[in-house]
């Protein structure tokens, strides 16, 4: 996908969320292409996100591509991520969301999310240490579903026990070297290649 096709695919979504209040959105599925060499390259990305995540959104799936992100160093790649907003978690969706899918980006939160009502976490080449997850994690006492690929910087990962309502975990090709599980009614795991 050349640069003018990604930035007319970003203009059209532009307009669209632009235009909407945000109110009432209750699932918001995006897929954002990063123009190559762009100064600001998540300008839009961000302000879009603070429009449609309201309170009374359930769902949120973020992947973000970067066409070069293959090609450049790990160290340059991570300066020039995405990082998502946190606040937009805790402040903005007030605890409504239920299913949170990200991808290709950096999530850093440095407190506890309200994020009560997470029953689904998924969570695809995401950079996020085991600190970040634990805070994440606190608060979700209804997740039901979590599935962590490609999480290469989560070293460590604990299942605390308060995660009463975990059925299913799912762990591919992270780069774990410490499972601890004191989740108590996982009935069904996939741990795929860590370590």
């Amino acid at each position: 996908m050349g640069p003018n096709v990604i930035r007319d695919y970003n203009n059209n979504i532009d307009r669209v969320v632009t235009y909407h209040s945000g109110a009432g959105v209750r699932k918001l599925r995006l897929q954002y292409c990063v123009i190559p060499d762009d100064a600001e390259p998540y300008h839009h990305l961000t302000s879009w996100l603070q429009i449609a995540v309201t309170p009374g959104i359930e769902e949120l799936d973020l992947v973000v591509w970067t066409r070069e992100a293959t090609f450049i160093s790990q160290k340059r790649r991570e300066k020039t991520m995405f990082n998502f907003p946190c606040t937009l978690l805790s402040d903005m969706c007030q605890g409504s969301i239920r299913h949170l899918y990200l991808g290709n980006l950096g999530l850093h939160p440095t407190f506890q999310l309200g994020l009560r009502t997470l029953k689904t976490l998924h969570l695809s080449e995401v950079h996020i240490t085991t600190d970040e997850l634990g805070c994440l994690l606190s608060n979700s006492f209804a997740l039901a579903h979590l599935r962590l690929q490609y999480c290469h910087d989560l070293i460590r990962l604990e299942i605390p026990c308060l995660l009463q309502r975990l059925r299913f975990l799912e762990v591919l090709e992270c780069s774990l070297q410490v499972l601890e599980i004191n989740a108590p009614n996982i009935s069904r795991s996939r741990l795929l290649d860590f370590n």
